[in-house]
């Protein structure tokens, strides 16, 4: 008699692989110039926290996130009905929050443990 392969209960949950994401937070501020008679530029904080699937270890790829975020601040706050025009983008820092494992078919849901 053969061995065969076991069966899988099709409505059994499926073995989940794992996959590292690093979190960093980067925060700064834009400047907004309104229109009208106010010329005087307001500097508006925000606060970004990333994930990425690689940690940052050298200054070209600290700069890779600093132009992304940059980027997305202005998308966010160049809107068509805005009252403001956006200036200067300036990161003030980045700091590693911690490693953390995710389901890999969902790297952007929730952790599945935090490494560090």
């Amino acid at each position: 008699m053969t061995e065969t392969a076991p069966h899988y209960d099709a409505g059994a949950p499926k073995p989940t692989r794992r996959a590292n994401r690093y979190v960093y937070h980067v925060h700064g501020h834009a400047k907004l110039h309104a229109f009208g008679n106010d010329d005087t530029p307001h500097a508006v904080p925000f606060e970004v926290v990333l994930r990425r699937p690689f940690a940052i270890t050298d200054d070209a790829e600290m700069e890779e996130v600093r132009q992304e975020v940059r980027l997305h601040i202005q998308q966010e706050l160049a809107k068509p009905d805005a009252p403001y025009v956006v200036g200067d983008v300036m990161i003030r820092g980045v700091s590693k929050l911690h490693r953390i494992l995710v389901d890999a078919h969902d790297p952007e849901g929730p952790a599945v443990r935090v490494m560090s």
